[in-house]
């Protein structure tokens, strides 16, 4: 395996291996993830993979709702948060943690929160809840970008200045998903193979009429159910990783994947160069070896090659700018009996 192919199958195990961890929510993994996304693509799907992985790690869950009108069944608390002062429904939220057990804080939407303030309040509310000391919580929460935030008469002025709340929401967020529909995503790939002028959706056609999500019976769907994940992690050194997944709508299911190994996405020549790696570095049907042996290896990494000296002041010719002397920049290397050297022609 060549160190190009190497650097591509490690790329693909740490990030499959680091969205796995994510969503079964292991321990400091993340502590505040925010979703986004639209009324086309919505994150119940997501949610609903959080929520099972919980269960199965026996995780407290704790659903703050501002949208559905009963609670589902595998939660352990239910909050309504509709018509509720912020600070309120925080205190009440703090009062359903415990201590001794791990818990996730589900938040369905944002905007109710998002609309009593400015976004120093929201992350007012949110940080009691990702760092409170003495409790192990993990938070979720989902921001609908299609949904524009109209600001209230108890805003002043000067909030004009602020970062607006989704992007404070993103800097505070430690890990950041973004859902997509893929059937989108697979008509803009189909646009880019053919040349031609990338499909608009949503709210960019500037269409009037009701905006509709996809659906479940939707043609490109019969196929290849599921949906597009775009993920933003930041680690405690600050380092980033992004990368775009696959992943299917059953809550059950494991089987995540790149979206570079779609079928649907994957080209042909990406196919056969896989397939090359998996039968010994065939290197597309070419004739003679371009490896290299181990004795080979071996003897490459021996060779001593020509090297240049370090500066030296004090020696050498007077230096242009500095008008000090020094000889810097000479080649260097050492004659072995199989050289031919004659010191009449060759000078160093």
């Amino acid at each position: 395996m060549s160190s190009s192919s190497r650097a591509i199958y490690h790329r693909r195990t740490h990030n499959l291996l680091l969205l796995q961890n994510l969503l079964s929510l292991r321990e400091g993994s993340s502590p505040f993830t925010l979703v986004h996304d639209t009324i086309e693509q919505t994150a119940k799907p997501l949610i609903s993979r959080y929520i099972h992985n919980a269960k199965s790690s026996k995780t407290n869950i704790i659903l703050v709702s501002f949208e559905a009108l009963k609670p589902p069944g595998e939660i352990n608390a239910f909050i309504n948060g509709r018509k509720k002062d912020p600070s309120a429904l925080q205190a009440e939220i703090l009062v359903s943690c415990s201590a001794d057990k791990r818990i996730l804080i589900i938040i369905d939407t944002l905007h109710p929160l998002v609309s009593h303030g400015n976004s120093t309040s929201i992350i007012h509310f949110l940080l009691p809840l990702i760092a409170q000391p003495g409790l192990k919580t993990s938070l979720v929460a989902v921001y609908h970008d299609d949904i524009p935030v109209h600001p209230t008469q108890s805003i002043p002025a000067y909030t004009s200045y602020l970062p607006s709340p989704a992007q404070a929401l993103n800097h505070l967020a430690t890990t950041i998903l973004t859902i997509h529909p893929l059937p989108q995503h697979m008509s803009r790939h189909l646009a880019s193979e053919r040349s031609l002028p990338e499909p608009v959706f949503g709210l960019a056609e500037s269409r009037e009429g009701v905006l509709v999500g996809i659906s479940p019976n939707h043609p490109m769907l019969k196929d290849h159910a599921g949906f597009v994940l775009e993920m933003e992690h930041r680690r405690k050194s600050g380092r980033g990783v992004n990368d775009t997944f696959v992943l299917p709508l059953d809550p059950t299911s494991k089987e995540l994947q790149l979206l570079e190994d779609h079928p649907a996405f994957k080209s042909p020549s990406a196919s056969k160069v896989d397939e090359g790696e998996d039968a010994g570095e065939d290197f597309g049907g070419v004739t003679f070896d371009l490896g290299l042996t181990e004795k080979q290896r071996r003897e490459r990494e021996g060779v001593v090659l020509p090297y240049f000296d370090a500066q030296k002041r004090g020696r050498g010719e007077i230096d242009a700018e500095e008008g000090e002397r020094g000889d810097g920049g000479r080649i260097l290397y050492q004659m072995g009996r199989e050289d031919d050297f004659d010191e009449e022609e060759d000078e160093i």
